[in-house]
């Protein structure tokens, strides 16, 4: 799992990488407790994180057709993706969706590995 976040300091077109490929979130789990930036680089974010895609989300994309064409090329190239909406709808983006209210109960229940 590769995860990127808009980059530190104000920086809306910078991913920062949470956990390397393979490395298992709960050794970063403090990388996790981010606070909103005020922007949604979901495009940037799909093609970093695309060789394994699961997306968590808070807001809606800054550029939504840019999204899309990421989305398409990961499905034309049997990819699957699955959106996860903290407290709002993600499922008009990604075929398989769902929308968590509660993210820290989301976090306890994942997959340890």
């Amino acid at each position: 799992m590769a995860v990127g976040v808009p980059g530190i300091a104000g920086q809306d077109t910078v991913l920062a990488r949470l956990v390397r490929h393979g490395q298992p979130p709960r050794t970063r789990a403090g990388a996790f407790a981010q606070i909103p930036r005020g922007a949604t680089p979901l495009a940037g974010a799909l093609w970093y994180a695309a060789a394994d895609l699961l997306v968590l989300t808070d807001g809606r994309p800054d550029d939504r057709p840019g999204a899309q064409r990421i989305l398409a090329l990961c499905q034309d190239a049997g990819i699957e993706t699955i959106g996860v909406g903290i407290a709002i709808d993600v499922g008009a983006l990604f075929p398989t969706a769902v929308t968590v209210h509660a993210l820290c109960r989301a976090v306890i229940e994942m997959p340890r590995g």
